[in-house]
């Protein structure tokens, strides 16, 4: 994974770790609103980072392939599905009002998305 990735996705889990705080705080709908808005934005964003990653994978020369370098790239697009997933999941739990199952989703996300950086 290239530098750029890697700071994308630190930016992406900064931001879940932001919104967590402010799902397990006391919350009026437009705020929900407004926190959902931002997941479905961070999870288009990690879903274009999945895709570089995938097609740095794909694009490997035939030698690569099947090397620890591309074994680590899928690594990381596997990950980066499993948070997507996740990211799903919180905007779920919200909308079925339980942030307490939100915010262990968001922790499930973040680390997905270090698993994958690193």
């Amino acid at each position: 994974m290239n530098k750029a990735r890697r700071n994308i996705l630190f930016g992406i889990s900064t931001n879940l770790s932001i919104l967590q705080d402010r799902i397990t705080s006391e919350l009026v709908t437009e705020e929900l609103e407004s926190i959902k808005e931002e997941l479905q934005s961070l999870k288009e964003r990690l879903d274009e980072c999945r895709e570089d990653e995938e097609n740095y994978a794909d694009n490997m020369p035939e030698n690569l392939q099947g090397s620890t370098r591309y074994d680590n790239a899928m690594d990381a697009v596997s990950n980066m599905e499993d948070a997507e997933d996740n990211i799903e999941e919180v905007i779920n739990s919200i909308d079925n009002g339980d942030f307490e199952e939100a915010a262990d989703y968001i922790s499930d996300a973040i680390d997905n998305i270090q698993d994958s950086a690193f």
